[in-house]
């Protein structure tokens, strides 16, 4: 099986460094897997989110005074390997 899908990203836990973080982060994926004995099946999974905005961080070194604080894109890439099972079976035709 080859399945690829989109998806939206709402950080909940993000560094107490920040000042501000994007609440949104846009992205998809492609999952690919094999069949794997009679009631499940073995995946890979590589899928890659954006988040809208940047990400503003204090300045935490004191040693430098300019700037205040750094801006930067946060960005996440994913790789899932495992084993899915379905708790519902389709009839065979």
């Amino acid at each position: 099986m080859i399945e690829p899908y989109a998806a939206v990203a709402f950080p909940t836990n993000t560094s107490s460094k920040s000042k501000e973080f994007p609440k949104i982060g846009l992205g998809g994926g492609l999952q690919l897997g094999v069949r794997g004995g009679k009631t499940g099946a073995f995946f890979v999974d590589v899928n890659y989110i954006h988040y809208l905005g940047d990400v503003v961080m204090a300045n935490t070194n004191q040693s430098f005074m300019y700037p205040t604080a750094a801006t930067y894109n946060h960005f996440v890439v994913g790789l899932g390997i495992g084993y899915k099972i379905g708790f519902v079976n389709r009839n065979k035709e």
